[in-house]
């Protein structure tokens, strides 16, 4: 009886199915594990081009960045390596499936990219768009510099980049240090506050 009753609940319960194609409906699970399903909830729609280049740091520190910066809109992940990043192979799969759990999560209805470990010298000699990077203290930092759509983010590992990585990204073309405030933050707390304030940013200027 305890069980029948708690079968019932859960299909009372309504829930969001959703995908990319037909967007978000209203959904009734019933007693065979099938879903009823009802009204829309809302249209498809899709994520602004936001792409966040993040050192690779402690495996499970780069989870919980890829997962919250997958529920603010992150649509690129791309990993590097640096000076003093971690060394090891990262597990795309897993770093996948915890995308995709954020997406469900806050139904979002694309799951972003993440794409193999690069070099920071081999993105600084390919890339051709504007490359926002953290970077503290430096006399060339400037609180808010966004002033493209489709912006690239550039997050350094654990006790940031080494003074030869500064002195190449300060003299890139492409690159345009930011600040984050006074406090040196964590890696991961800096990848999640980059793409807020750059979405805050944008907001602001519609």
């Amino acid at each position: 009886m305890i069980r029948h009753l708690a079968a019932r609940r859960i299909t009372e319960q309504t829930f969001a199915l959703f995908n990319e194609r037909e967007g978000s409906f209203e959904a009734r699970l019933s007693l065979r594990s099938t879903a009823t399903v009802g009204k829309r909830i809302c249209d498809p729609w899709s994520s602004p081009a936001l792409h966040l280049y993040i050192a690779l740091i402690k495996p499970k520190n780069l989870s919980f960045v890829l997962e919250k910066c997958t529920e603010l809109g992150v649509t690129h992940f791309q990993l590097i390596t640096t000076h003093f990043s971690q060394n090891y192979k990262p597990n795309l799969e897993r770093l996948e499936n915890v995308c995709k759990e954020a997406i469900e999560q806050c139904e979002r209805f694309t799951p972003p990219k993440v794409l193999r470990p690069i070099a920071l010298h081999a993105l600084l000699d390919t890339t051709t768009s504007p490359l926002y990077v953290a970077l503290e203290r430096s006399n060339h930092t400037v609180a808010k510099p966004f002033n493209s759509a489709h912006p690239h983010i550039l997050i350094g590992p654990e006790g940031g980049f080494s003074p030869e990585e500064k002195t190449i990204l300060l003299a890139h073309k492409h690159c345009a240090p930011f600040s984050l405030g006074n406090a040196i933050l964590r890696s991961e707390t800096a990848a999640i506050s980059g793409v807020a304030n750059y979405l805050y940013s944008i907001d602001s200027m519609q």
